[in-house]
């Protein structure tokens, strides 16, 4: 079975980036290809997942991503300058820096003499893709998506343990039941980053009331939810609540 792969390219000819999906493909991939041109574009797409990122930044393109704003000045764009980087790959990782993104940064160079290879990998390119070695792709890639998985998991853990340290310190306040379970919907919703997090309670009449959420609420207005045999009591809520087990 094929790997999927979101995979966006910055500034990569169409020529070579069909190449590097050959590549993929061959190598037991599905990719799902998108590009960006500009750091408007980047910007854009960030806020979708990516498993990886593919730069070209070849000594011959060594300008930066500019940004076009939407102010004309006469019949033409107003050209913004981004800030001074030393390349387009420093400028790259330090939007996924500052955006909290942990996403593999690979460097697509047209030559791999020594001095652009260590530019590149010191700029923040996990690793380098040249046109003579289109080969070692796939194997970057596998690993690159073994050691994005290791360090979620790292997160995950890390995660869990700081939320089972609020969880004894909130219980030790010695809180009513309702301000305790809200505060730990808020405290879950912020540490595992989840967009929406709530509790419910099984009633005699079948239904799940809220008892607190966290999070984007307005979900849950007008939400029904049961927990018996009802057609409404067949999602994975209800099994969590009928079976008293964890369900995915």
């Amino acid at each position: 079975m094929s790997i999927p792969l979101r995979m966006l390219s910055i500034r990569i000819p169409d020529e070579v980036a069909g190449r590097l999906l050959d590549e993929l493909r061959q190598g037991g991939f599905d990719p799902h290809h998108h590009s960006a041109d500009t750091l408007d574009d980047l910007e854009r797409m960030l806020a979708e997942h990516w498993d990886a990122l593919i730069i070209e930044c070849s000594p011959a393109r060594r300008g930066m991503l500019e940004r076009r704003s939407r102010a004309r000045v006469g019949q033409r764009h107003k050209i913004e300058c981004p800030p001074a980087y030393q390349s387009v790959l420093e400028q790259v990782d330090s939007l996924l820096r500052t955006r909290g993104l942990d996403i593999p940064l690979l460097a697509y160079l047209d030559n791999a003499e020594h001095d652009h290879v260590v530019g590149a990998m010191r700029a923040g390119a996990r690793d380098i893709i040249c046109p003579h070695s289109l080969a070692r792709l796939v194997p970057i890639m596998r690993r690159e998506l073994k050691l994005l998985g290791q360090r979620n998991r790292e997160r995950e853990l890390l995660a869990a343990d700081h939320f089972s340290q609020e969880l004894d310190r909130l219980i030790l306040r010695d809180m009513d039941r309702a301000p305790l379970v809200t505060e730990i919907c808020q405290r879950i919703a912020e540490l595992f980053e989840f967009k929406l997090v709530w509790a419910g309670m099984k009633e005699a009449d079948g239904t799940v009331s809220i008892a607190a959420a966290a999070g984007e609420t307005a979900y849950l207005e007008g939400l029904c939810v049961r927990w018996d045999d009802a057609p409404e009591g067949r999602g994975p809520v209800a099994r969590v609540i009928s079976q008293d087990y964890p369900c995915s």
